[in-house]
C-alpha cells in the first residue's frame, strides 16, 4: 500500500507517518524545505520519540521524500497512492491545492480511473471544502476536472495527537526526531471517502464527521484555551504545569459543568458521555511527560477569540441552551489581555493595540462580535474585575 503525505512537519511525521508505517505503507513525503528533503532521504530513518510512552517511540522506514516543486514526481506519487494526506497548515492549502490540480492535470486518462481519497490533517475551519474547491479551480471543466469529482474524495481528518520541539536529549538521538504525545486515534470523515476505505492502525471512519467535529471543538480546544490562557495570564510556561494548577483546575472543572449539558443537549449526546469527553481532554493536557507551552497554544488570539471559535462560539452555544457561562468568559476575559511579548505573533500585537486605543467594548465588538450592551458583554467585564481581583491580571 502506498500513501502520500504532503508535509513533513511534526504532525506528518510524527502521527500520520507512524501510523501508516506500523501497518506496512510506503510513504512519499512531499515537503517544501530542501535542507529536510535532503536529510531525510541521506539517512533514510528518522527518530519517533512518544512522550510519556517510550515503549512506542520507533524508527520510521519505508519512505521517500520530494519537493513541493517536483510537479512530476507528485503527479507519479499521485498515480499510485492508496491514500493522501496534507498537514501543511490552513494558510498553505491555497497554494497546494494549485500544485495538486497541476499534478493531477498531467496525468494519463487511464490514472484518473483510479479513485482515492486526500484527507486533510488540519487546524483550520472547513479545510477540505478549501482544498477540493481551490484544485477543482485549477482543473476546470477539463477531463481531469471531471475525473477527479467523480472519482477523487476530499476528506479531512481531527489531529487529536500533539507534536512539540524535541528536547535536545532526543535530537542527540536523531537531529530530524519529532516528539509527540500518546495518542492513536485518527476519526475521519467516512462520508467523503471515495473507493475502498484503506485500513491502517488508528483510523477510525466516522459517521456523522460534522457533529464529531463540534464536540471535538467545543471540548477539546475550548479547555486548551483555558488552560493557556489562564496560564499565560498567570506566568506559567509549562502547558502541563497550567494544567495542574489547582486554581486553573478550578476553573476549568467550572467549564466542564457549564459546557457539558449544552454540548450534551445540543449533539444527542449521553451527558455521562459528553462528561468522559471533557475529562479525557483535561488530562491530555494534565500530561507531565509532555514539555510544551502555553505560548505556543495561545499563540494567535484574534483567530481563537472569532465568533465561531473555541471560546466564544462554545459560549455562543451555551447561551443557546439558556447556560451561563462564568468560567468560560474568564477564560475570554483572559485571552482579551494575551501578552504580546512575542515578535513572532503580529496578531497578539495587533490585539493588544486595539484593546489599548479602542478599549474592551471596541475588541469585542469587533473581534467576538459581541455587541457591547449584551448579558455576555456585561459578563466578561465582570470576569476582567475576577481576574484582578484575584491578582491575576494587572491594571
Amino acid at each position: 500500500m502506498n500513501a502520500v503525505i504532503f508535509g513533513g512537519g511534526k504532525i506528518a511525521r510524527g502521527f500520520i507517518a507512524q501510523l501508516l508505517s506500523r501497518s506496512g505503507y510506503h510513504i512519499t513525503f512531499v515537503e517544501i524545505s530542501e535542507v529536510l528533503v535532503r536529510a531525510l532521504n541521506e539517512k533514510g530513518t528518522y527518530y519517533v520519540n512518544v512522550m510519556g510512552n517510550p515503549k512506542e517511540s520507533q524508527w520510521i522506514r519505508g519512505f521517500t521524500c520530494i519537493r513541493l516543486s517536483d510537479i512530476p514526481g507528485i503527479a507519479e506519487a499521485l498515480k499510485n497512492a492508496d491514500i493522501v494526506f496534507t498537514s501543511v497548515g490552513g494558510k498553505n492549502l491555497d497554494g497546494l491545492a494549485e500544485i495538486i490540480g497541476k499534478a493531477y492535470g498531467s496525468l494519463g486518462e487511464e490514472d484518473w480511473e483510479r479513485e482515492f481519497t486526500i484527507v486533510t490533517c488540519e487546524n483550520w475551519k472547513e479545510p477540505a471544502d478549501q482544498l477540493k474547491n481551490g484544485i477543482l479551480e485549477v482543473l476546470g471543466d477539463s477531463g481531469a476536472g471531471e475525473a477527479f469529482r467523480a472519482r477523487v474524495g476530499v476528506s479531512e481528518a481531527v489531529i487529536m495527537r500533539s507534536g512539540v520541539e524535541a528536547a535536545e536529549e532526543v535530537r542527540q538521538i536523531d537531529e530530524n526526531a519529532v516528539s509527540v504525545t500518546d495518542f492513536w486515534e485518527l476519526p475521519i470523515d467516512k462520508d467523503r471517502m471515495k473507493g475502498k476505505l484503506p485500513a491502517f492502525e488508528g483510523v477510525n471512519y466516522k459517521e456523522n464527521f460534522t457533529g464529531f467535529l463540534q464536540q471535538k471543538l467545543f471540548t477539546f480546544n475550548t479547555t486548551n484555551a483555558a488552560i493557556a490562557y489562564l496560564g499565560r495570564l498567570r506566568g506559567i510556561e509549562l502547558l502541563s504545569k497550567a494544567a495542574n494548577d489547582p486554581e486553573i483546575v478550578e476553573l476549568v472543572e467550572q467549564i466542564h459543568q457549564e459546557i457539558n449539558p449544552a454540548i450534551a443537549r445540543e449533539m444527542g449526546i449521553e451527558l455521562k458521555a459528553q462528561e468522559a469527553f471533557a475529562e479525557k481532554a483535561l488530562k491530555k493536557y494534565q500530561d507531565l511527560s509532555v514539555t510544551d507551552f502555553t505560548e505556543r497554544h495561545g499563540r494567535d488570539p484574534i483567530r481563537k477569540l472569532g465568533p465561531s471559535d473555541r471560546i466564544v462560539g462554545t459560549i455562543r452555544l451555551a447561551e443557546k441552551q439558556g447556560i451561563l457561562c462564568k468560567g468560560l468568559a474568564a477564560v475570554l476575559a483572559a485571552a482579551l489581555y494575551y501578552p504580546a511579548d512575542n515578535p513572532a505573533d503580529p496578531t497578539a500585537q495587533a490585539l493588544e493595540e486595539m484593546r489599548k486605543s479602542q478599549g474592551i467594548d471596541r475588541v469585542l465588538e469587533e473581534i467576538c462580535k459581541i455587541k457591547p450592551g449584551e448579558q455576555l458583554a456585561v459578563q466578561v467585564k465582570k470576569q476582567i474585575e475576577f481576574l484582578r481581583e484575584k491578582g491575576w491580571l494587572d491594571g
